[in-house]
């Protein structure tokens, strides 16, 4: 999934480590003398760069298509596929579901990818709305033949965000839900409705 070499990784791991120190120096100075502090800057180093944010240092992952069987003419609709991500205003968690639907014209995916291309965009601090853009651009041109998109694509996000819930209005039960639709998804009000109905079946 990534071009790093493992001396980049490092170093990346290395300067994360370092900045975390320097936080932990400010906000918790006895913090180096404090067993519960033990090689924290580098659990959390790690935690950022391997998990939290990999999207944001190596290219999306590979993705196959294959040929779509001529009589299948139906919408593919996949979900709730896990959303975690990272609030780019305060670094908090955004944790939540996406789903995902596909009108294919010649090119169908296997579901494991619709998952993975969802964490590769997700792994990144990114307002939501952003994130569901990203996917749907990457759907788009996974399922696309020569520069040609699928008749349709819809990305629906919802998720909690811990910036709204740990501090601010501390909004304990609030949800945002974000959607892209393209193609029939945005142009067709019986398409759009078909799949929200479908993904509100799955939520049920």
């Amino acid at each position: 999934m990534s071009n790093d070499t493992p001396y980049a990784t490092g170093a990346r791991e290395n300067a994360v480590e370092h900045a975390i120190g320097l936080l932990l120096d400010a906000i918790q100075p006895d913090w180096r003398s404090n067993p519960d502090f033990a090689a924290t800057p580098k659990r959390v180093a790690k935690m950022y760069v391997h998990e939290l944010c990999f999207g944001v240092f190596g290219d999306p992952p590979t993705i196959t298509a294959f040929e779509k069987p001529p009589t299948m003419d139906e919408m593919i609709v996949v979900g709730p596929l896990v959303v975690h991500s990272v609030c780019p205003h305060h670094l908090a968690p955004i944790i939540g579901n996406a789903w995902i639907g596909v009108l294919p014209r010649t090119r169908l995916l296997g579901l494991s990818k619709y998952a993975r291309i969802v964490r590769w965009c997700v792994a990144r601090p990114a307002m939501q709305e952003t994130v569901t853009e990203m996917i749907a651009d990457c759907l788009e041109r996974a399922l696309g033949l020569h520069n040609q998109p699928p008749p349709g694509v819809a990305v629906l996000v919802r998720a909690e965000h811990l910036c709204m819930k740990w501090r601010g209005v501390r909004e304990p039960a609030a949800i945002t839900t974000t959607s892209a639709l393209r193609g029939a998804f945005r142009d067709n009000a019986a398409t759009r409705s078909e799949f929200l109905r479908l993904v509100q079946e799955k939520r049920a």
